[in-house]
């Protein structure tokens, strides 16, 4: 953290240099990204994306794609749904011969 030593106060280099900051950042870090694989595994997207959230820059990308992108289990579901629909015009069909 040399490099750091004109740019920071030696009080905020101390507290960095703290080890229960230091893993108390390494937690955080942790917990952010084991939510944001978790968060893609349910979408349905390979969880490893996750990974994806710690690159500068490309997190912001990552989390506007998971925002606004099409989400594979809406895809299924709408499948789903047309499916529905057309064995229920079917089955109408089917009611209306019989009748």
């Amino acid at each position: 953290m040399e490099f750091l030593n004109e740019y920071v106060s030696p009080e905020a280099l101390a507290f960095l240099q703290n080890q229960n900051v230091q893993m108390a950042i390494g937690f955080s870090f942790l917990v952010m990204v084991l939510g944001c694989c978790r968060i893609f595994a349910r979408t349905g997207r390979h969880g490893a994306l996750g990974l994806l959230m710690l690159v500068p820059g490309l997190n912001l990308l990552m989390f506007l794609f998971l925002a606004f992108g099409r989400w594979p289990a809406q895809t299924e579901l709408r499948l789903l749904r047309r499916a529905q629909k057309a064995s229920m015009r079917v089955e109408r069909k089917v009611q209306d011969l019989a009748a």
